[in-house]
């Protein structure tokens, strides 16, 4: 019976979002037990009470590209728009981070820094704290941290996309 709403409800995901959760449905196969908690990571994941939708965005964005360019990181921009994101906020975090407003680039480097290790990282962040305060910087954090679980999961399951295959969609014909 679990097994069945897990199953319909990550089906649900996959029309409303055009992102394909067969690496979901299969852990919801092999036990819905850890699906229950996998849910709970993906609520983890979602937490955003202070920072501002770009900024979370573009922390986002920027954690997955360090990891996926295919799927997961399409799924992110669409999140991103949805959310209201300007459309070249998000076009920019994608390819051309460097034209991003200086306070998007910072959290574009930060997440970008943090989420591949980079020894500078510290740098960043401190300067994202002096700028945003304590209570963004442990979102945004907490959000980068687990941005890069998908696609490390997703590679683990068998299901990576090479970046190669895809051509970002932004809502229009760009």
């Amino acid at each position: 019976m679990l097994k069945r709403l897990l199953i319909h409800s990550i089906s649900k995901f996959e029309r409303q979002t055009g992102y394909d959760s067969t690496y979901m449905k299969q852990i919801a196969n092999y036990s819905p037990s850890l699906a229950m908690k996998f849910s709970n990571f993906i609520k983890l994941n979602r937490y955003q009470k202070k920072t501002p939708n770009d900024v979370m965005y573009i922390a986002k964005i920027a954690a997955m590209k360090t990891g996926d360019c295919g799927t997961c990181l399409q799924l992110n921009i669409n999140f991103a728009l949805w959310s209201g994101v300007a459309k070249q906020y998000v076009k920019d975090a994608v390819s051309n981070p460097e034209n991003l407003p200086q306070r998007l680039k910072l959290i574009h480097d930060f997440a970008t820094k943090t989420a591949l290790g980079e020894p500078d990282a510290e740098i960043f962040r401190q300067k994202v704290e002096q700028q945003l305060g304590q209570d963004i910087l442990i979102e945004l954090a907490m959000a980068i941290a687990t941005t890069i679980v998908y696609p490390t999961l997703k590679r683990g399951l068998g299901y990576a996309k090479s970046c190669s295959l895809m051509q970002f969609e932004y809502g229009d014909a760009s």
